[in-house]
């Protein structure tokens, strides 16, 4: 994924970078997406991560294996 901005200035080391999401998880409360960059993870709420504050957050790459 790559992260446009974000106004939350916790996600500042995500601004204009690209990371893997390489997991997720949920519970009753929210959903967190495994976030992977410089060689280390995070767990991160997916739906504060998403309300970036612009317009434009940024992009996914996504693969599809099943029709390979």
């Amino acid at each position: 994924m790559l992260m446009l901005n974000h106004k939350n200035k916790k996600y500042k080391d995500y601004d204009w970078h690209w990371f893997i999401i390489n997991g997720y998880k949920y519970d009753s409360k929210s959903f967190y997406i495994k976030a992977v960059t410089y060689s280390e993870f995070e767990w991160i709420d997916f739906a504060e991560f998403w309300d970036t504050g612009h317009k434009r957050k940024g992009g996914l790459v996504l693969f599809d294996f099943q029709n390979s």
